[in-house]
């Protein structure tokens, strides 16, 4: 929902709120759109994804709000190795303490798990700094350097 255009959002906010109204301006003769009885928006968003924005306005019209993060046990579980599920997990804290703008999730994990499969851990790796926003490439490689003791660069074909 934080990639709709603002316009399209302003049109929900009245079915959003206690009005449970939408006015079709653009059509005089369908005029008002009533909510039924149980009507709800269920939305989903990245907050860290570029170009997301989520006003006060649109978090306020939501009720229930819930924070969905990697589960890293998990991670492990679906076969992450632990070195890299502990790093990515060091990478997590240096998004969430502003010291980078992203970190490979639960997404990257699985990606990870299956190109490791198929081409090794060292491509997997390098790939995984490869995938990262380049603002970040430097740290993500320093902290897979750390963790696995071999230096990790981002993937480049020559």
């Amino acid at each position: 929902i934080g990639l709709i255009s603002p316009k399209v959002l302003s049109l929900l906010y009245a079915a959003m709120d206690g009005r449970q109204e939408i006015r079709i301006t653009a059509n005089p003769e369908r005029g008002i759109v009533k909510a039924k009885p149980g009507f709800m928006v269920v939305a989903a968003t990245n907050p860290h994804a570029p170009g997301v924005r989520l006003s006060e306005a649109l978090l306020s019209r939501f009720v229930a709000q819930a924070e969905m993060n990697t589960d890293w046990d998990v991670a492990r579980h679906l076969g992450l190795d632990d070195t890299v599920a502990s790093a990515m997990e060091n990478l997590d804290k240096k998004r969430l303490a502003g010291e980078i703008s992203g970190s490979p999730q639960m997404r990257e994990a699985l990606g990870f798990i299956k190109t490791s499969a198929v081409f090794g851990t060292d491509l997997a790796l390098a790939n995984l700094v490869a995938a990262s926003q380049e603002v970040d490439r430097d740290v993500i490689s320093d902290v897979l350097s750390r963790a696995t003791g071999s230096k990790v660069e981002a993937l480049a074909l020559d």
